[in-house]
């Protein structure tokens, strides 16, 4: 807690949603099918692949989230990844993050990848239930 306080007056920081586009199209598939109709297909996977992370299995630590989040950080050292879930270094490069975790060679297209990026407020852990007042 305190480490995201003292970074917080270091540069801008934004939020990283990571998704992918079937999160998106899951509820448009077409026509509603009837409860007694059985499922003709399953529906797309909502789920990005991320590496390198805690939960992972095998040598790369890939997980396939329904989505992930993490803080990205634009200061003086250049842009760095905060992931809590990451066994990267916290506070990692953004070009070695994304190199490690977000590898994308040999990606099923199904797979692939949305990125929304939401500007974050300066103090961040005014949200935080330690920062809030109490009555």
């Amino acid at each position: 807690m305190r480490l995201l306080q003292r970074q917080q007056a270091q540069g801008e920081w934004w939020a990283v949603f990571i998704s992918n586009t079937a999160r998106k199209v899951r509820a448009t598939l077409g026509p509603r099918r009837q409860p007694s109709e059985p499922r003709s297909h399953a529906p797309p996977p909502a789920q990005v692949p991320v590496f390198r992370q805690r939960a992972g299995s095998g040598s790369e630590g890939a997980v396939l989230w329904d989505y992930h989040v993490v803080a990205l950080q634009r200061g003086a050292g250049g842009p760095r990844v905060w992931d809590l879930d990451s066994t990267l270094p916290f506070g990692t490069p953004l070009e070695q993050y994304v190199r490690e975790a977000l590898q994308s060679v040999g990606l099923d297209t199904a797979l692939q990848r949305r990125y929304r990026v939401v500007h974050a407020p300066r103090r961040m852990h005014d949200s935080l239930p330690s920062a809030q007042l109490r009555p």
